[in-house]
């Protein structure tokens, strides 16, 4: 009985010693979890018209390295309720993609574009347009107006909404044809498409019985006289009839060499992509396996015209990304053969993202380098020398919390450096690159020559990795907003005007980071993330010859553009003193 006794005594008090440990492991981890400060990111999913849209299925992930990480932990997936709305919680301070999992027949309203890619942090209410969509449908006949059974037809959406033109590489829908040779392409969001058979198939012979032949457009066409059709949000195209040419097809063929790096990695698998010199569309592409040093391909039922073909390619690291040199062909009655792609080392650039610490327009708001993306933009200049019009999409980086970013597959040109904010608060003070000098070190230093970015941009050679990049973001931006107003009462303002700001301290004058320009909208302006200090305003008329969708470069990357801004600014006499944290709202701009 004693023995009993002390045996239930004993259980007591492990018993005992056990839940004391448990409590203080469950406090431990609360203190833990209330270290880190988390957040929510809230939203709602609407139709054009406003309309939340219930049952939506949504991801958010990390961005952290130029895209979106995969599934994981670190993600979350939730549905949006009865009116469209829903809440991400208990999320660390970062970077975050949202992407749409289900869309119960809807389509974004704006396409993805990985180097405009939208995100978001903590605080942040995000609104998920969705627009429900499009369906061409019709028939395939051949010459002698029988169906065409079994063949591919793409809807290819060549300019969206507004006009301007699309990466249609991206945004091309396949259906094959049934035993009535009728077709019907859903889910196609709203813009500007064509609709051909046998359209930029991957191998061709392969995957259809036409692969021979070369595409036909709507309705009976080559490619420089297809109709071109406009889609509304939701509308269904009929009797998108296509009479189907037959004519024949041609090979495009070659081989990729290179590809190898420092490291003894190579490219094992290279993607080859044929575009159109006449309309910038993706005509052909496919893809090689690497047998030796050479890697063959070939891209069949192309019709004759003028074309360029690229190939690119990625190896067992994040440094392995290569591209060749753009290669102009002409198709004229037979096939092209023997074309030879030799594949370059990307560039990359590397640096650090410094906050200064102490917040002076918000005490209670503190800013995590994991907050700040990174990307960068190519000098047009530099692009129309040497690189062709083939899209290329830059990358956007986050921070990681040291504040290093890395940003890699760059093309060799210049390149400026761009950052994202997330609050009106920040304004880049300065990006730099310390280099090592030309000059003998001494006993105690080590010399070396820093560089303004921002001025200059960073022109990168084949395989180069630029490091040691800086980039300073300080606490008490300004920001203004307001209207242009004609100059005379009653009188009109240009359809288009741009605004921009000059520093007015002559110590400033190169200072590029102090320039902005921004185009107006019904005559309203905004700039925000400003440093502060004394501005001078210049509106100017956007000449008639400039694209919509292609703006051209910040006239401050240009010193010359930099001094004509200047003199007329000093002119015009508009001048403006920002403080730091100032938010000058209603500013008349007379014009």
């Amino acid at each position: 009985m004693k023995f009993n006794q002390g045996l239930t005594e004993s259980n007591r008090i492990s018993m005992f010693c056990h839940s004391i440990l448990l409590i203080v492991l469950l406090a431990l981890i609360t203190i833990l979890a209330s270290a880190q400060p988390h957040g929510v990111i809230t939203g709602r999913v609407v139709t054009e018209e406003g309309a939340g849209l219930p049952g939506i299925t949504l991801t958010i992930q990390p961005y952290s390295d130029g895209s979106p990480s995969g599934p994981g932990a670190s993600s979350k997936t939730i549905t949006s309720d009865a009116e469209g709305n829903f809440q991400f919680m208990n999320l660390p301070p970062r970077n975050y993609t949202i992407i749409v999992q289900s869309s119960r027949g809807y389509v974004l309203e704006t396409p993805f574009n990985p180097s405009q890619q939208k995100l978001y942090r903590i605080g942040d209410n995000a609104t998920i347009r969705m627009v429900k969509g499009g369906v061409i449908t019709g028939r395939v006949l051949d010459a002698n107006g029988n169906p065409v059974i079994g063949i591919y037809v793409n809807a290819i959406r060549i300019r969206d909404t507004e006009g301007k033109k699309t990466d249609v590489s991206g945004f091309s829908r396949m259906r094959l044809t049934d035993d009535r040779g009728i077709y019907r392409i859903y889910g196609l969001r709203p813009g500007t498409y064509l609709i051909a058979t046998n359209f930029g198939l991957p191998t061709g012979r392969t995957m259809s019985a036409y692969g021979d032949q070369s595409p036909t457009y709507h309705p009976s066409s080559t490619l420089d006289t297809a109709v071109h059709l406009s889609l509304s949000p939701g509308a269904e195209l009929t009797n998108v009839d296509i009479r189907h040419r037959g004519s024949r097809g041609y090979a495009v063929s070659g081989k990729v060499v290179g590809g190898n790096t420092s490291s003894g990695n190579f490219t094992s698998v290279s993607t080859i992509i044929l575009y159109s010199v006449q309309s910038g569309a993706l005509v052909g592409l496919t893809y090689t396996l690497r047998n030796g040093d050479e890697n063959a391909f070939a891209i069949y039922s192309i019709a004759d015209g003028d074309y360029e073909v690229i190939a690119s390619g990625g190896g067992t690291s994040e440094d392995d990304y290569f591209r060749s040199e753009p290669r102009r062909i002409s198709v004229r009655g037979s096939d092209v053969t023997g074309i030879e792609l030799r594949l370059l080392p990307m560039a990359s650039i590397a640096g650090n993202v410094v906050l200064e610490t102490k917040p002076a327009c918000d005490p209670n708001r503190k800013t995590a380098p994991e907050e700040i993306a990174v990307t960068t933009r190519i000098d047009e200049k530099i692009k129309a020398e040497s690189l062709s019009p083939i899209p290329v999409h830059l990358p956007t980086t986050a921070a990681n919390e040291k504040g290093d970013f890395r940003l890699v597959n760059l093309p060799p040109v210049r390149h400026r450096l761009e950052t994202r904010l997330p609050n009106e608060n920040l304004f880049i003070k300065s990006i730099t690159v310390k280099s090592a000098s030309a000059l003998p070190a001494t006993a105690n230093s080590k010399p070396s020559v820093v560089t303004d970015v921002a001025r200059s941009g960073a022109l990168l050679k084949p395989g180069e990795r630029l490091t040691g990049v800086t980039i300073t973001i300080a606490d008490g931006a300004a920001s203004l907003r307001g209207k242009v107003q004609p100059s005379k009462d009653g009188g009109k303002l240009p359809a288009r005007l741009r605004v921009h700001l000059i520093p007015a301290e002559p110590s400033s004058a190169e200072d590029v980071l102090r320039f902005g320009e921004v185009l107006t909208s019904d005559g309203a302006f905004a700039f925000t993330n400003l440093a502060p200090g004394k501005y001078l305003l210049l509106a100017r008329a956007v000449p008639d010859n400039e694209p919509a969708d292609r703006p051209p470069l910040p006239a401050a990357w240009d010193s010359a553009e930099r001094l004509k801004l200047r003199r007329e600014a000093e002119a015009a006499k508009i001048e403006l003193d920002l403080k730091p944290c100032q938010r000058v709202k209603d500013f008349g701009l007379r014009f």
